[in-house]
């Protein structure tokens, strides 16, 4: 800069070159040159400017063409306010500070918001007279906009109780830095029309229809939106604190962060003065964050409040008594319930404890029911609930009440610590009564269970005795007539002529029918006397020696076996051979009309059981006989179609009953039948076992 001014024409300025200047002023000029400040001297009556390379920033573009030039043609916006100082100087000798005061410069290719702290003092000549003064320049621009940009922050930080308030105390802070924000709208979101509505707008007086638009527009897409043609949207010209328009705006989406919900939009006017950068960007941000959490944190104390009020409403409405004890255990809240039911008014349950020994809680047997033992002690005490604990208390006036009581542990502000402790409980006084009533009842009801079951015992054991008479004393009878019918075919049959010869056939037929249905019957009978003998019974192996047995059964006719990898099982080896004798011979007799007879047997683990199948591909049945199918005597087709007595079935049921099994089949005419039975898993045999022993 010392270069600069060496080689700069000052003829035009009257001061000449600078080696003919008065001493005094070069020994100012190479002071100011070598200060890191910027710094100016006005020499002169026209207060010629010399100044160093710190000031010719502030100079911007006039720098260096009004290097020498008088300061009221170089400064002449704000000669007007620096003029009267200038003098106070120069006829004075006064030296002037001044500090943070707004002089708009033109830089930046605009008139700019500018603020300086600086000082006037006098220079004097050569001659000891006045003749100019140094003014050391800081600029504080950037002070004094921060400073005012924090107090508007600060000014809409979450404060109000009400939403109203909050727009109240923001409008205030939008209007009260009019410098930074010409004009502000604010839209937010109203859920219950589904669209965004003006709430408040300072420094507007309308809104034109477009400016709604834009802002719906950036509601829906969550990203902000540069406006450069102010006047164009908003249908006019708009003036703010300076004489130059509004020219630009910024719409951003009303939310805390990206990660938050949009609550509505929020369109701020730029300054003409100042330029739009990253520092005044990130203001218009943060005022976006204020705003958004001030309303959502009114929002979320409004709902804590009617929460609150809710909550106090219901519990005051509940049937059950609720207590909130604190981490000493003492009563401090109480609804109407639990005063109701402990006989105590809440200035008397205030401040209480569970060790109180106006309480005189008593055990279910009757024993004192220590205070340090209660449930919400012991839930304080432990950091674990206390559910479903009974105690008796006795009121004031004597009576006692019976509860039952739940404690839950509340957390406390800090991991890990009590925030005391929340009771509930609810008078089971008549439910006392009413299960001390039904164990008197229970008592009874078992005797007379007992002595019907030893009946019904009984019954059945004389039943099934008279059964095995009756079939034991039917078997001579019935022999003697197969025997006498067969001895009276031999010798007279050559005397018979044939309607009597099928007479004496029909007689013995029916004798030798009458004499299976007793055998049936006998089978039928000790099916429930005989005694079980589990053993592990492999299925395969006994599947095969059913199949041998049955082999006079197929002969001349075509038989296909299916049978899969079937399980071992816990069973008496017997009975369970008749439960595969029977369910076999069935699938082979009922399959007799089919050219070739198809017999399927497999088994699957289900829960707790082994199931067992057989499938043919018989005559089938009728579904809704499937009742009758198990029962004695029961027959699903006519004797002239298919033999058979009807017990078959009705001892696999009770053979699989016997081993705790079920039992049941599935069908439909002409396309085969299929039963399935259970056999417990071997720890349920094992047990069944034991039951039976």
């Amino acid at each position: 800069m010392g270069e600069r001014i060496r080689q700069h024409d000052w003829s035009a300025s009257g001061l000449g070159p600078p080696d003919s200047w008065p001493l005094r002023l070069q020994g100012y000029t190479d002071m100011i040159l070598r200060l890191p400040t910027p710094a100016i001297i006005f020499w002169g009556p026209d207060q010629t400017q010399i100044y160093n390379a710190g000031y010719s920033v502030i100079m911007g573009p006039r720098h260096p063409r009004y290097l020498g030039a008088p300061y009221r043609d170089c400064w002449p916006d704000t000669y007007p306010t620096i003029y009267p100082w200038m003098r106070r100087v120069l006829d004075q000798g006064e030296v002037i500070q001044v500090h943070k005061t707004l002089i708009p410069v033109t830089r930046h290719g605009f008139t700019e918001e500018a603020y300086f702290t600086f000082s006037f003092v006098p220079l004097r000549d050569d001659d000891g007279q006045i003749n100019g003064f140094l003014q050391p320049v800081t600029e504080v621009t950037e002070e004094v906009i921060a400073e005012r940009r924090l107090a508007t922050l600060r000014a809409i930080a979450p404060r109000a109780t009400t939403q109203a308030a909050v727009l109240d105390e923001a409008s205030a802070a939008f209007r009260g830095n009019a410098q930074d924000l010409p004009f502000v709208v604010l839209y937010l979101w109203n859920a219950s029309t589904h669209g965004l509505e003006p709430v408040t707008h300072p420094g507007l007086d309308s809104l034109p229809e477009s400016l709604r638009a834009l802002a719906e527009q950036v509601f829906a897409s969550g990203a902000a939106a540069k406006v450069d043609d102010v006047e164009a949207l908003l249908e006019r010209s708009h003036t703010g604190p300076w004489p130059e328009p509004t020219r630009s705006a910024m719409v951003l989406p009303l939310r805390r962060s990206p990660a938050h919900p949009t609550g509505g939009v929020l369109v701020l006017g730029i300054s003409p003065r100042l330029r739009f950068d990253e520092k005044y960007q990130a203001f218009f941000e943060a005022v976006v964050r204020e705003l958004a959490a001030a309303i959502e944190q009114q929002r979320a104390q409004q709902a804590l409040s009617e929460s609150e009020a809710l909550l106090r409403t219901i519990l005051a409405s509940l049937a059950e008594g609720i207590t909130m004890q604190d981490t000493d255990g003492r009563i401090h809240f109480s609804n109407s319930a639990a005063e109701r039911l402990l006989g105590v008014g809440p200035e008397q349950m205030a401040g209480r404890t569970s060790s109180d020994p106006r309480w005189r809680a008593i055990r279910e047997d009757g024993r004192p029911f220590p205070g340090e033992e209660h449930p919400p002690m012991v839930a304080l005490r432990t950091g674990r609930p206390q559910l479903g604990k009974v105690l008796g208390i006795h009121r004031p006036d004597g009576t006692l009440v019976w509860l039952a009581i739940n404690a839950l542990p509340l957390p406390g502000p800090e991991p890990g610590s009590s925030g005391g402790v929340v009771t509930s409980f609810f008078n089971v006084t008549e439910q006392k009564a009413a299960e001390a009533q039904i164990r008197e009842l229970n008592a009874t009801l078992e005797k007379r269970v007992e002595e019907r079951t030893r009946q019904l015992e009984e019954s059945n054991r004389e039943l099934e005795a008279f059964s095995y008479s009756v079939s034991h004393d039917l078997r001579a009878p019935l022999r003697h007539i197969t025997g006498f019918a067969q001895l009276l075919d031999k010798r007279a049959r050559a005397a018979l002529d044939a309607k009597s010869q099928g007479y004496l056939k029909t007689i013995s037929e029916a004798a030798q029918k009458g004499g299976q249905l007793v055998d049936d019957l006998l089978d039928f009978s000790r099916m429930s006397r005989a005694q079980m003998r589990l053993a592990t019974v492999p299925l395969n192996t006994l599947v095969d020696e059913v199949r041998r047995e049955l082999l006079p059964d197929m002969e001349g006719r075509r038989v296909t076996w299916k049978v899969e990898r079937l399980p071992e099982v816990q069973a008496d080896a017997a009975l369970l051979r008749l439960v595969f004798r029977n369910l076999l011979s069935n699938a082979l007799k009922y399959s007799r009309p089919r050219p070739e007879a198809v017999i399927e047997i497999s088994a699957r683990m289900i829960p707790g059981e082994q199931e067992v199948i057989v499938r043919d591909n018989g005559v089938g049945f009728e579904m809704q006989y499937v009742d009758k199918l198990f029962g004695v005597f029961q027959r699903l087709h006519s004797a002239e179609e298919f033999e058979g007595t009807g017990i078959g079935l009705a001892n696999v049921r009770r053979v699989v009953q016997r081993h705790g099994g079920r039992v049941w089949a599935e069908s439909s005419p002409g396309e085969g039948a299929t039963f399935h039975f259970t056999l417990p898993s071997s720890g349920a045999s094992q047990q069944k076992q034991e039951t039976a022993s």
